[in-house]
Protein backbone atom coordinates (compact mmCIF):
# COMPACT_ATOMS: atom_id res chain seq x y z
CA UNK A 1 0.00 0.00 0.00
CA UNK A 2 1.05 3.81 -0.55
CA UNK A 3 2.68 4.96 2.00
CA UNK A 4 2.13 8.73 3.68
CA UNK A 5 5.92 9.45 1.82
CA UNK A 6 5.12 7.10 -1.55
CA UNK A 7 5.31 9.03 -4.86
CA UNK A 8 3.30 8.80 -7.78
CA UNK A 9 5.71 7.05 -10.62
CA UNK A 10 5.41 6.44 -14.14
CA UNK A 11 8.11 3.70 -15.45
CA UNK A 12 8.54 3.80 -18.95
CA UNK A 13 9.50 -0.15 -20.24
CA UNK A 14 9.47 -1.72 -23.39
CA UNK A 15 9.59 0.60 -26.11
CA UNK A 16 10.17 0.09 -30.00
CA UNK A 17 13.70 -0.23 -29.52
CA UNK A 18 15.72 -3.88 -30.59
CA UNK A 19 16.18 -4.19 -26.76
CA UNK A 20 12.10 -4.15 -25.93
CA UNK A 21 11.96 -7.85 -24.16
CA UNK A 22 15.15 -7.02 -21.48
CA UNK A 23 13.56 -3.14 -20.81
CA UNK A 24 10.31 -4.94 -20.29
CA UNK A 25 11.92 -7.77 -17.88
CA UNK A 26 13.50 -4.60 -16.04
CA UNK A 27 11.05 -2.18 -15.60
CA UNK A 28 8.24 -4.97 -14.18
CA UNK A 29 11.33 -5.85 -11.65
CA UNK A 30 11.40 -1.97 -10.50
CA UNK A 31 7.32 -1.74 -10.73
CA UNK A 32 7.53 -4.67 -7.90
CA UNK A 33 10.17 -3.37 -5.74
CA UNK A 34 8.95 0.42 -5.87
CA UNK A 35 5.14 -0.26 -5.16
CA UNK A 36 6.64 -2.51 -2.29
CA UNK A 37 8.31 0.30 -1.01
CA UNK A 38 4.85 2.38 -0.89
CA UNK A 39 5.04 4.57 -4.15
CA UNK A 40 2.33 4.53 -6.61
CA UNK A 41 3.23 2.88 -9.92
CA UNK A 42 2.17 2.87 -13.35
CA UNK A 43 3.69 1.19 -15.99
CA UNK A 44 4.10 2.59 -19.55
CA UNK A 45 4.68 1.25 -23.04
CA UNK A 46 5.20 4.15 -25.21
CA UNK A 47 5.50 2.07 -28.54
CA UNK A 48 1.83 1.09 -28.07
CA UNK A 49 0.85 3.77 -25.50
CA UNK A 50 -0.96 1.75 -22.89
CA UNK A 51 -0.93 2.26 -19.06
CA UNK A 52 -1.03 -0.90 -17.04
CA UNK A 53 -1.34 -1.51 -13.39
CA UNK A 54 1.02 -4.08 -11.62
CA UNK A 55 -2.08 -6.41 -11.75
CA UNK A 56 -2.65 -5.36 -15.50
CA UNK A 57 1.10 -6.27 -16.37
CA UNK A 58 0.74 -9.57 -14.52
CA UNK A 59 -2.49 -10.38 -15.99
CA UNK A 60 -2.05 -9.50 -19.57
CA UNK A 61 1.78 -8.56 -20.10
CA UNK A 62 2.73 -6.63 -23.32
CA UNK A 63 4.08 -8.73 -26.55
CA UNK A 64 7.81 -9.06 -25.65
CA UNK A 65 8.65 -9.85 -29.00
CA UNK A 66 11.60 -6.89 -30.38
CA UNK A 67 11.13 -5.50 -33.98
CA UNK A 68 12.91 -7.25 -36.63
CA UNK A 69 16.29 -5.71 -38.66
CA UNK A 70 14.04 -4.02 -40.95
CA UNK A 71 10.82 -2.96 -38.98
CA UNK A 72 13.53 -1.53 -36.62
CA UNK A 73 14.49 0.36 -39.62
CA UNK A 74 11.16 1.65 -40.58
CA UNK A 75 10.71 3.31 -36.70
CA UNK A 76 11.37 6.74 -35.37
CA UNK A 77 9.81 8.53 -32.23
CA UNK A 78 6.30 9.60 -34.17
CA UNK A 79 2.85 10.27 -33.00
CA UNK A 80 2.72 7.26 -30.75
CA UNK A 81 5.66 7.70 -28.49
CA UNK A 82 5.00 11.50 -27.94
CA UNK A 83 1.58 10.92 -27.24
CA UNK A 84 2.74 8.51 -24.48
CA UNK A 85 5.32 10.84 -23.37
CA UNK A 86 2.51 13.83 -22.97
CA UNK A 87 0.37 11.31 -21.16
CA UNK A 88 -2.22 11.65 -18.20
CA UNK A 89 0.42 9.01 -16.62
CA UNK A 90 3.37 11.04 -17.42
CA UNK A 91 2.11 14.41 -16.68
CA UNK A 92 0.67 13.50 -13.39
CA UNK A 93 3.50 11.65 -12.30
CA UNK A 94 5.93 13.12 -9.13
CA UNK A 95 8.68 11.21 -11.13
CA UNK A 96 9.37 9.38 -14.58
CA UNK A 97 11.25 6.44 -13.97
CA UNK A 98 13.08 5.08 -17.21
CA UNK A 99 13.34 1.84 -17.89
CA UNK A 100 13.72 1.52 -21.86
CA UNK A 101 16.55 0.32 -23.40
CA UNK A 102 18.25 1.33 -26.45
CA UNK A 103 16.84 3.76 -29.40
CA UNK A 104 15.03 5.30 -28.29
CA UNK A 105 15.45 5.41 -24.71
CA UNK A 106 19.11 5.84 -23.99
CA UNK A 107 19.89 8.52 -26.34
CA UNK A 108 18.52 12.15 -25.14
CA UNK A 109 15.53 11.83 -26.95
CA UNK A 110 12.63 10.84 -24.51
CA UNK A 111 14.97 13.15 -21.83
CA UNK A 112 14.84 15.71 -24.05
CA UNK A 113 10.99 16.05 -24.54
CA UNK A 114 10.87 15.44 -20.28
CA UNK A 115 12.88 18.01 -19.99
CA UNK A 116 10.79 19.83 -22.09
CA UNK A 117 7.95 19.30 -20.34
CA UNK A 118 10.03 20.37 -16.47
CA UNK A 119 9.63 16.57 -15.38
CA UNK A 120 12.14 15.15 -13.32
CA UNK A 121 12.99 11.71 -14.49
CA UNK A 122 15.98 8.95 -13.47
CA UNK A 123 19.20 8.24 -14.98
CA UNK A 124 21.58 10.53 -17.21
CA UNK A 125 20.21 13.50 -18.58
CA UNK A 126 19.66 14.17 -22.47
CA UNK A 127 23.15 15.75 -23.54
CA UNK A 128 25.33 12.98 -21.47
CA UNK A 129 22.15 10.30 -23.08
CA UNK A 130 22.96 12.05 -26.62
CA UNK A 131 26.91 12.00 -25.91
CA UNK A 132 27.26 8.87 -24.68
CA UNK A 133 25.60 6.29 -26.82
CA UNK A 134 27.57 7.24 -29.95
CA UNK A 135 30.45 5.56 -29.20
CA UNK A 136 32.90 6.75 -31.08
CA UNK A 137 32.45 10.32 -29.76
CA UNK A 138 32.55 9.35 -26.23
CA UNK A 139 36.01 7.70 -27.12
CA UNK A 140 36.64 11.39 -28.77
CA UNK A 141 36.08 12.68 -25.92
CA UNK A 142 37.84 10.35 -23.10
CA UNK A 143 40.92 10.52 -25.22
CA UNK A 144 40.79 14.15 -25.54
CA UNK A 145 40.33 13.87 -21.94
CA UNK A 146 43.61 11.62 -21.01
CA UNK A 147 41.55 8.42 -20.69
CA UNK A 148 42.64 5.69 -22.94
CA UNK A 149 40.43 3.91 -25.14
CA UNK A 150 40.59 0.83 -27.31
CA UNK A 151 41.70 1.43 -30.55
CA UNK A 152 38.82 1.06 -33.34
CA UNK A 153 37.95 2.71 -36.44
CA UNK A 154 34.48 4.01 -37.77
CA UNK A 155 32.94 2.40 -41.03
CA UNK A 156 30.11 4.09 -42.53
CA UNK A 157 27.17 2.28 -44.98
CA UNK A 158 28.27 4.56 -47.92
CA UNK A 159 31.98 3.00 -47.64
CA UNK A 160 33.29 1.84 -51.33
CA UNK A 161 34.55 -1.88 -51.57
CA UNK A 162 37.67 -0.71 -52.10
CA UNK A 163 37.61 1.57 -48.21
CA UNK A 164 35.93 -1.91 -46.83
CA UNK A 165 39.39 -3.95 -48.00
CA UNK A 166 41.39 -1.00 -46.80
CA UNK A 167 39.67 -0.70 -43.20
CA UNK A 168 39.46 -5.00 -43.37
CA UNK A 169 43.47 -4.96 -43.68
CA UNK A 170 44.26 -1.73 -40.82
CA UNK A 171 42.09 -4.13 -38.46
CA UNK A 172 43.72 -7.55 -39.22
CA UNK A 173 47.44 -5.33 -39.48
CA UNK A 174 47.08 -2.91 -36.73
CA UNK A 175 43.90 -4.03 -34.64
CA UNK A 176 44.58 -7.64 -34.46
CA UNK A 177 42.36 -10.64 -34.53
CA UNK A 178 40.15 -11.01 -32.41
CA UNK A 179 37.84 -7.91 -32.81
CA UNK A 180 34.23 -6.53 -31.52
CA UNK A 181 32.63 -5.40 -34.46
CA UNK A 182 28.81 -3.18 -33.42
CA UNK A 183 26.70 -0.45 -34.63
CA UNK A 184 28.06 2.81 -33.18
CA UNK A 185 25.09 4.04 -31.63
CA UNK A 186 22.67 1.16 -30.30
CA UNK A 187 22.79 -1.00 -27.49
CA UNK A 188 25.84 -2.85 -26.37
CA UNK A 189 24.82 -5.87 -27.77
CA UNK A 190 22.75 -5.36 -30.66
CA UNK A 191 24.32 -6.25 -33.99
CA UNK A 192 27.40 -7.17 -32.78
CA UNK A 193 29.87 -9.78 -33.55
CA UNK A 194 32.85 -11.07 -31.52
CA UNK A 195 35.42 -11.66 -35.07
CA UNK A 196 37.92 -14.50 -34.03
CA UNK A 197 39.44 -15.71 -37.35
CA UNK A 198 41.22 -13.61 -39.81
CA UNK A 199 38.81 -14.05 -42.16
CA UNK A 200 37.61 -10.96 -44.55
CA UNK A 201 34.41 -12.57 -45.72
CA UNK A 202 33.00 -13.01 -42.20
CA UNK A 203 34.70 -9.31 -41.26
CA UNK A 204 32.48 -8.46 -44.33
CA UNK A 205 29.42 -10.23 -43.04
CA UNK A 206 30.30 -8.65 -39.17
CA UNK A 207 30.02 -5.13 -40.52
CA UNK A 208 26.76 -6.02 -42.95
CA UNK A 209 24.91 -6.63 -39.26
CA UNK A 210 26.40 -3.57 -37.65
CA UNK A 211 25.02 -1.80 -40.64
CA UNK A 212 21.37 -3.25 -40.39
CA UNK A 213 21.00 -1.26 -36.98
CA UNK A 214 23.04 1.96 -37.95
CA UNK A 215 24.87 4.16 -40.38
Amino acid sequence: NQGSDGMKLCILLGGPSAEREVSLMSGYGMAKALANRGHDVTLLDPATGRAMRLEDFQADPPKAEPPSVKELGKLSVGSKMIESLTSKEVLDADVVVLGLHGVPGEDGLVQSVLELLGKPYTGSDARASALCIDKNFTKIILKDAGIAVPRGMTIGKAAHPQERHAAWELAEHELGIPLVIKPNDQGSTVGLTILRENSEDEFNRALDLALDYSN
